[in-house]
């Protein structure tokens, strides 16, 4: 398989996560960076930070049970880019009856330019049950409230780092397709739409706002089976 196209001075980083112990979960988000290139020490500080980071936000949105425990800071601007890890544990602080594995929540964020699939979402394992609303398929205001919160002092200790070789500058959303072709299986006889990579670099579409979703979500198909 080809490699996706390159999207210049923009770092991927992706966060693992254990629930209860028995299951793992992982997200991912963007942040577009100036200066640098950062070096693969670089970004094993970033990694490190970006956990430092978590835990004084969004681990206030986490059960107890549930561990941020790896983190991958990836260079997207080459195939050969800098790569850098984390790896240990940090344990959410909410304290109550825990939701089923599978329960998460949805922070969908909005881009300025529309397309088929512009509303990029991070689905992260988060909330107990006095998180929910009476209607126990939405989270409460309070709990949103407060998640929002948690992401907006995120975002801005991650944009307040030093020594990680460059300046994270924007939250950002890579495309990188567009359009599709549609393929017929030659034994079932039945279609199925494959995304036509772009050709030259991706797209990057600055992030303008970030929020939890009323409604809760579940992620079964994103869910590792067991976590060592």
């Amino acid at each position: 398989m080809p490699a996706l196209p390159a999207a210049p001075n923009v770092i991927r980083i992706e966060l693992g996560f254990a629930i209860y112990t028995t299951h793992g979960a992982t997200s991912r988000f963007y942040m577009q960076y100036t200066g640098g290139p950062p070096s693969d020490g670089n970004l094993n500080t970033l990694a490190s930070d970006v956990s430092t980071a978590w835990a004084s936000t969004m681990a206030a949105a986490q059960y107890v049970g549930v561990d941020l425990i790896e983190i991958t800071c990836t260079d997207l601007s080459t195939p050969t880019s800098a790569i850098g890890t984390w790896s240990g544990s940090v344990a959410g602080t909410l304290s109550g009856t825990p939701l089923p594995v599978e329960i998460c929540g949805n922070l969908h964020s909005v881009i300025a330019r529309r397309y088929r699939g512009g509303r990029p979402k991070l689905f992260i394992p988060m909330g107990i049950t006095a998180s929910l609303a009476g209607d126990e398929t939405s989270w409460s205001t309070a709990f949103i409230s407060d998640v929002n919160g948690y992401w907006a002092a995120f975002k801005t200790a991650l944009f307040a780092l030093t020594g990680i070789g460059c300046t994270l500058t924007e939250h950002v959303n890579v495309s990188y397709y567009e359009g599709f072709a549609s393929v017929q299986n030659p034994v079932t006889k039945r279609w199925r739409n494959i995304p036509t990579p772009r050709t030259g670099d991706a797209v990057i579409d600055t992030i303008t706002a970030t929020t939890l979703q009323t409604l809760i979500s579940q992620q079964r198909r994103r869910r590792v089976e067991a976590v060592p």
